[in-house]
């Protein structure tokens, strides 16, 4: 540590029997040794701090990265959300187009038939069924209509459980 040869420490120990004298030696060596010790502790209670000073704050730039890519992260998502939402509504204007131009056409079509004059009669309306109809030359159309989804005819329903279901086996 201090690049001390032997020959230097007995020079020395020569020179403090001397001073200090054989009596008081032994006990200034001891205080010499727990001074050393307290020293030596000291200085790695020093080296531990700074170590951890250093991994905390490196801890803390991984934090603040990974805050920073969470950050970066939701704001793709909610980009994503944003044109999905979008998207949806676009449909959801396509879907009421469609249906206004079916409905439309459903409502014209019949008008079309009795400004027409041409005669032509529908088996369907005669057997009491709306999905196909005979024109005069005999060929068969089918009649238009908007599917039930699009007339909001469609409901949901979930079955309840029955009671028995909720019995346990064997009862």
């Amino acid at each position: 540590m201090f690049d001390i040869s032997f020959a230097q420490i007995l020079i020395i120990a020569l020179v403090a029997m001397v001073v200090i004298g054989p009596a008081r030696l032994p006990k200034a060596v001891r205080t010499l040794g727990l001074l050393l010790g307290r020293a030596q502790r000291y200085v790695s209670e020093i080296k531990n701090d700074i170590q951890r000073e250093m991994e905390l704050e490196e801890l803390r730039k991984v934090q603040q990265s990974i805050q920073d890519i969470g950050k970066d992260i939701e704001k793709s998502v909610q980009s994503v959300v944003q044109e999905t939402e979008k998207t949806v509504k676009q449909a959801e204007g396509s879907v009421n187009e469609m249906e206004s131009e079916l409905n439309r056409i459903a409502n014209d079509k019949p008008a079309m038939q009795a400004a027409d004059g041409a005669g032509t009669q529908t088996a369907a309306v005669a057997e009491g069924n709306a999905d196909s109809a005979v024109t005069a030359e005999g060929e068969a159309e089918p009649a238009v209509t908007a599917p039930a989804f699009l007339q909001g005819e469609v409901e949901l329903s979930i079955p309840e459980a029955s009671p028995e279901s909720d019995r346990k086996p064997g009862e």
